[in-house]
Formats: structure tokens, sequence, C-alpha cells
């Protein structure tokens, strides 16, 4: 049943659908590459029939710039692509000579190891070395990049993918800076590709150095008479994927833009403010931070004062938290000096569902949820967590998705269960986003 405070969330017409960021890695899931069964084999392998060989000598190439300096156990997220002498230009004027794996590949393994200067040379570190360890694992939430689902570190058919890396200090005397050689040692048509040179620090150090910080406007809306107020929001375009805005955000800002104004028109009731509103794996904070914004605009257009304080909380994992808290620090002020605005970590599960609760004690009246559907293996996560966000009778939940690497069979099994937990109200929007409004009974 859709009660009266939920009333306004949801739209007229029937509920259909028509097709029918991640908890962080545990420290187990990697490689050693110090382990001499993982380190590339100095024999050749034997070379495969003239008949089979690609027309192409493929270059790894970063798809993003890799850090100047890292902290000793930092892992550092490579992502690369193979491409040709004519790079992605290639790709238009000879499409058959683009990147394929071989027949039975599922993954082009990479390979990775250290290179170091040692009087005047560059010299490649033994797997015995006694001062340094290079460790590897497959990319975590690879979806995000719109890459395929790799089994490891490595290169999907589509010609891109990446690995992740960190260097273990085991004793001191340390060189103070090397390089990261990255290549395939079984694939002799690809060229191999060195990151360097990177300082190593014993000190935490912000990656965000080697990336690119933007500002970007959103204008929300005021009460008649008052221009509207403009928020500056910082991206950070790395290849963390909560550093930068994602379609679906774009599309839910507009909805409730124009929810809220319709509202104010009307003196219906406020959608936000009074009430408590969760933006689920916030990434930049947009989305929670227009709301306060717009929630702002209600308690200002709202005739007789609101009697309950306006809450919103904005949630991600705790390594996205910086971020987050800087776009509030930096707009609160501006756009929402009445609303209490909150940046807590939260990561998806039933068991982190449970802390968080035991700190904020808080039942919401709208989560927002947007780009959450990437990665099938978290789906059982993040349902927990969305079903229990969700307060039946109260809560109205959004959630913004588009189809990005996700297989049609698992989108389907995602929304089965969705559907089989919620009652729910579908539309599909501009820029490919669906749109779900959902509430527990």
């Amino acid at each position: 049943m859709i009660t009266e405070s939920m009333s306004r969330h949801v739209a007229p017409g029937p509920s259909s659908y028509c097709s029918t960021p991640s908890p962080p890695p545990s420290e187990d899931d990697y490689c050693d590459c110090s382990d001499p069964s993982l380190t590339p084999s100095s024999t050749p392998p034997s070379s495969p029939s003239m008949d089979h060989r690609p027309k192409t000598l493929f270059r790894l190439l970063p798809t993003c710039s890799p850090p100047s300096t890292i902290q000793f156990g930092q892992w550092i997220r490579i992502t690369v692509e193979a491409l040709g002498e004519f790079g992605t230009y290639q790709r238009e004027v000879e499409p058959g000579r683009v990147f394929k794996l071989r027949d039975g590949q599922t993954i082009m393994p990479l390979e990775c190891f250290l290179l170091v200067e040692s009087k005047g040379q560059i010299t490649r570190v033994s797997t015995s070395n006694q001062h340094l360890r290079l460790e590897r694992r497959a990319l975590q939430s690879p979806n995000w990049d719109g890459l395929d689902n790799l089994s490891g570190p490595g290169i999907g058919p589509s010609g891109r993918g990446g690995l992740e890396v960190r260097v273990v200090r085991t004793m001191t005397g340390a060189p103070a800076t090397l390089w990261i050689n990255i290549g395939s040692e079984t694939d002799r048509d690809i060229v191999p590709l060195v990151l360097g040179p990177i300082r190593l620090s014993t000190k935490a150090f912000n990656l965000n150095t080697a990336t690119m910080e933007v500002l970007r406007p959103f204008n929300i809306p005021a009460v008649r008479g008052i221009h509207p107020r403009v928020m500056l929001l910082k991206e950070v375009w790395n290849n963390v994927p909560q550093g930068r805005v994602w379609d679906s955000a774009f599309v839910l800002k507009e909805i409730f833009r124009s929810e809220v104004m319709a509202g104010v028109e009307k003196s219906a009731p406020p959608l936000f403010a009074g009430k408590k509103t969760l933006d689920l794996s916030a990434g930049t904070g947009l989305l929670g931070l227009f709301i306060a914004g717009l929630a702002q605009m209600e308690l200002e257009g709202s005739p007789p004062p609101i009697p309950t304080a306006t809450k919103v909380v904005l949630t991600d994992l705790e390594q996205a938290l910086d971020l987050i808290k800087h776009n509030i620090h930096s707009n609160k002020p501006k756009i929402a000096p009445n609303v209490e605005l909150t940046a807590k970590a939260l990561a998806w599960g039933a068991s982190h569902l449970v802390r968080f609760r035991g700190v904020t004690f808080d039942t919401f009246d709208t989560v927002v949820a947007s780009d959450v559907v990437y990665e099938a293996a978290n789906f059982d996560h993040l349902l927990e967590t969305l079903y229990g966000l969700c307060t039946p009778g109260r809560t109205m939940l959004y959630l913004g998705y588009k189809r990005r690497a996700l297989t049609k069979d698992s989108e389907d099994l995602f929304f089965n269960k969705i559907s089989s937990k919620f009652k729910s109200q579908h539309s599909l929007h501009g820029l490919d986003v669906h749109v779900w409004r959902l509430w527990r009974e």
C-alpha cells in the first residue's frame, strides 16, 4: 500500500519492465608474483602456425596515467588496451586488424615484474629478491570501465583489460624508485609496457595527483524571485569509478527537479524537506547534494514551518568518502544551509547494514541508488542492502540503471529478484536510463 507520505513519489501509470561503484576485495584475492609458479617462463612457447598469426603487432597502452608516487602495500589499478600502430584509428580503417584472442582463450593473461636501476643499468628484480615483492590481482569491478568480465589479470575479447598491483617491502634497503613491466610472455604479438619511474613512499599518498580534477556546475532552482543556486561539484577522472558522475544520476536529478518544482507551484506537501534521504553509493555526492538543495528550496517556499529536521546521508565505501566530504564542505553553506548533510561509510551486504544501523538509528523516507547494478557477483549483497534500507509503508526507493556490460541473462536475474521483493513502477528516459520506483508494503 502506498501511504500518503509516499504518494508524491509515484508517477501515474502502470508498473512495467519490458525487457524481462562493491564490497572491497579481501586481502586473499591476489596472486603473488614472487611465487615462481606465477612468474613468466624463460622458455619461449612454441610458435603457432603462421596461418593463425595476426596481421598486426599490438602495443599495450595505458588508458589512464599511472601515479608517479605510491605507498608500499598500496594497490594500483592499471587499465590497458591493445592497439595497432595506428591506435584506435586502425579500428576504422582496417576493422579486420583489431585485437582477437586465440582459439580457446577467454583472456590473454598479463604478467608483471619489477625493474630497478643498479650500477647504471636497468635490471629485472628476481623472485628471490629479499627487499621487494610485487603482487597482482584481477581488476576489481571491471564493469565500471565497460571492460569484459575478466577471470584474472589480463585482456579480454574487446582488447581492453588490466590488473591491479602493489609493491610490498619485505626488508629495509629497498630502492626508492622502480619501474613496472607489464606484458604477455605467452603472446609474442604484444609489445609490453613499462610504467615508471615510480617513487616508493612509506607514507600514504593520494593517487589523484596523477589524475584530472574538474568542476561541474549544477543549477539548483530557488523559490520565485531568487536566482538559482549554483553547486560546483568536483569530479576526479582517474581509474576509480566513484570519482565521476554516471548517466543515471543526471536523469534522476532532473526527475527530482521537476517533481519538486511542480509540488512548490501547487503548494503540495514537500518531497524532501522535513524528511530523511539516503544516497546509496553516492560517488561524487551529486544526487544527495542536489536533493539537499531542493529540500532547501522547499523549506524556503513552504508557508508554515516544517516541524521536523531535514537530513540527507550520503554513503559509499570508506575510501570514497574524501571526495564526498569535499563536495559537502564546499557546497552546503551555499545551497543547503538548513539541511543536515553527512557522509558515512556503507558497504553492501546485510552485515554491513546492521553496523550502519547501529550508528545512524535512522529510517529513511527516500533512498536513491544510481548506477549500482553493474556486477553480477554483487547482486545478492546489493539486494540485501536495498531491501534493508526500505521500510515498509514509508520508504520510496529510486533505482537508476543503464545497461553497460551486463548480459541480458544477468539483467533478468537481478530484476526478477527485485520484482519478488518490491512493488515497482518502471519508466524509460533519455540516455537509455531506466528508473524504478520501489517500495515495500
